[in-house]
């Protein structure tokens, strides 16, 4: 067994993880023990598996308790999954469904787990479903200097830590189903991704604007609308990834009933291509329908440009016009075969199932005031 590299036991009926594991597959890199829900003891000692990088132990229902000195903290550890996996009964629409549909079985008591201390060379943690309140996400987390990926969903606490902040390395954060969550602040500055989808108590996002890299954000809530999306948007266009990535912002709802128009004509100004940094699109688009593809092509008609209403869309900060807003970066179109400084005019499909599709150009960033350059962000010419 010395062999052995990866154990995957995912939904087997294993009550105990016997100490043989620990004494004899010592090159065990992978450890995958999902699912295992009449499992209630771990014997073996996770101390003896030196090269173990990645642990998974999601939906353990019976399995509530773990030493603090059950990893060892120095180890090569970089991938833990620890929860006990109520997601399905914690998420509100399902919960929705289930209570119109009679279906009460769904519902099962949630376990807390007791945590043990976190290896410090984590890069992805995920503790989903481990009905943690405020005070209970442990304090050790923000020591993990090397972690990149922090999956809390599901879970009961109104706030984060005010010191989540330090983790410099942090790239993706996932609240998403946290019904209690009121407020997201002092969020780290290396951050790229922020999930909170259904959480029906987060009224509006804090201040984004020290996230530079952010270049998504998904706040998507079935029954209302994120206030201050607008102001999100700007936070995005300032930041860091303008200029060569791929953006969006979803903070919408279930799209009223209006005549879809999928496509839109955008009249390009004399040297686009190096005034602005990228197409912005915002539409009414039903998020749940899933992603759509982006079709660009040179409009060599003679039909109208359609015009927008950015100007107005614009005037109030806290405008909820649009669900979603997605960006394409001019950085991302120069190496392909379509990019063309010599369009003038080009027209742009997302798909069948598009409301209220619009187009705008991003102005390249300059040494003036902020807040003029992101008010300027949504103008089209």
């Amino acid at each position: 067994m010395d062999s052995l590299i990866e154990l995957r036991l995912t939904g087997t009926a294993i009550e105990i993880v016997p100490s043989l594991v620990g004494e004899y597959c010592t090159n065990l890199v992978s450890l995958d023990l999902t699912h295992c829900r009449e499992l209630k003891r771990i014997e073996c000692n996770f101390r003896h598996l030196k090269h173990l990088k990645e642990c998974y132990l999601m939906g353990c229902y019976q399995l509530k308790k773990l030493a603090d000195n059950f990893f060892d903290v120095n180890c090569c550890l970089e991938a833990l999954s620890l929860s006990t996996d109520v997601t399905y009964v914690k998420s509100p629409l399902v919960n929705r469904i289930a209570i119109r549909s009679g279906l009460r079985f769904l519902y099962q008591i949630p376990v807390s787990i007791k945590l043990p201390l976190f290896p410090r060379f984590l890069k992805k943690l995920r503790l989903v479903g481990s009905n943690l309140g405020d005070g209970n996400i442990p304090s050790n987390i923000v020591e993990l200097s090397c972690l990149q990926v922090l999956d809390l969903r599901c879970n009961d606490f109104s706030q984060l830590p005010s010191n989540l902040s330090q983790l410099a390395s942090l790239k993706l954060l996932d609240v998403s189903s946290c019904e209690n969550l009121i407020e997201l602040s002092d969020l780290p500055s290396s951050i790229a991704i922020l999930q909170a989808d259904d959480c029906d108590s987060l009224e509006s996002l804090g201040d984004l604007s020290n996230c530079k890299w952010l270049w998504k954000v998904s706040c998507y809530r079935f029954w209302k609308k994120m206030v201050g999306g607008v102001r999100v948007l700007h936070s995005l266009l300032q930041g860091n990834a303008v200029e060569n990535h791929f953006m969006s912002l979803s903070c919408g709802r279930a799209s009223p009933q209006k005549p879809y128009q999928s496509t839109f004509t955008l009249q390009l100004p004399h040297n686009w291509y190096n005034d602005f940094t990228g197409f912005l699109l915002c539409t009414d688009k039903d998020v749940w329908q899933g992603p759509y593809l982006i079709v660009i092509k040179q409009e060599e008609t003679c039909f109208d440009v359609q015009r927008d209403h950015w100007p107005e869309f614009d005037k109030n900060p806290e405008s909820d016009e649009y669900e979603t807003v997605g960006y394409v970066s001019f950085g991302s179109l120069r190496h392909t075969s379509w990019w063309n400084p010599a369009y003038n005019k080009l027209s742009f499909e997302l798909g069948d199932e598009v409301y209220n599709l619009k187009v705008g150009l991003v102005p390249r960033k300059c040494n003036g005031d902020s807040n003029e350059r992101a008010k300027g962000a949504v103008d089209s010419s």
